[in-house]
């Protein structure tokens, strides 16, 4: 029921080669965009409405075409949870309990000695034709179905005393409030709370040369809103110094801008 870590390693890797260069031969460099046939198996449904989130910044302009590269070649077989998964789960919260529409090439949810299985696209509908297991579902699958549903909703009530869509207004309200300094009091500055979210996907930059001094690449790598040097420019100025002001930013993101852009919560 649980993800230790987010899917999106496979289409975004934490360090990924975007071109390789040589020395004094700049109309020799070539993006390496490389995307291999990739087919994700029991994805859960808070991790494909990750992958949504995330194609809703990537996969517009400005496009990313090593991330679109890899959705495109990427099947996505989603599975349901079978309800409770811990103390601290916030699934119903985000309303990620069940699958996006446009998230998935297969859903598979299991009935016991059987699975309903439902189709989200063309790719799917023929992975489904092809496997020679599948067949029309009847009314007592569709029973089964929505009882496993009602049986989830069940055991994942809710925490927040109001609706996600109210958000981007309480972090407002919040801005200057005191929490941001306590809650910053129990936070390292780690970064690993980024690299364990499904929508993180900021990332840095840089060059490096192969020992010959003569070729090398253009290298990005996953970085974190919570690390000191961040939001570190020019001269040395770093405009998120304290530790509350990254973790409000952070906070801000998730409820407030990726919500007020994409209309998906971060």
């Amino acid at each position: 029921n649980q993800s230790i870590l987010p899917p999106k390693k496979y289409l975004m890797p934490q360090f990924e080669n975007l071109l390789s260069f040589q020395d004094g031969k700049p109309s020799d460099a070539h993006a390496d965009i490389e995307a291999q046939p990739t087919a994700m198996l029991g994805v859960h449904p808070y991790d494909l409405w990750g992958i949504t989130t995330t194609d809703a910044a990537l996969c517009q302009n400005p496009l990313d075409p090593y991330y679109q590269a890899k959705r495109n070649a990427a099947v996505l077989i989603g599975m349901n949870i079978k309800g409770y998964v811990n103390e601290h789960q916030f699934m119903a919260d985000m309303n990620t309990l069940s699958p996006p529409e446009d998230g998935y090439d297969l859903f598979l949810t299991d009935l016991g000695d059987s699975y309903y299985v439902e189709v989200g696209s063309e790719a799917g509908s023929k992975i489904a034709g092809d496997s020679g297991v599948c067949s029309e579902a009847g009314g007592n699958d569709h029973k089964a179905k929505q009882d496993f549903e009602a049986a989830k909703i069940a055991v994942c009530e809710k925490k927040l005393p109001y609706d996600t869509k109210y958000l981007p207004d309480l972090l407002e309200q919040s801005y200057d409030s005191l929490l941001w300094e306590a809650v910053a009091q129990r936070c390292f500055s780690c970064g690993s709370c980024t690299n364990i979210c499904p929508t993180c996907y900021c990332f840095d930059v840089s060059d490096k040369l192969d020992l010959n001094l003569t070729s090398g690449v253009r290298q990005r790598k996953w970085d974190s809103c919570q690390l000191d040097g961040f939001a570190e420019v020019a001269g040395g100025e770093n405009f998120r110094k304290k530790r509350a002001s990254r973790l409000r930013h952070r906070m801000f993101r998730k409820g407030k801008f990726v919500l007020e852009r994409t209309g998906r919560t971060g």
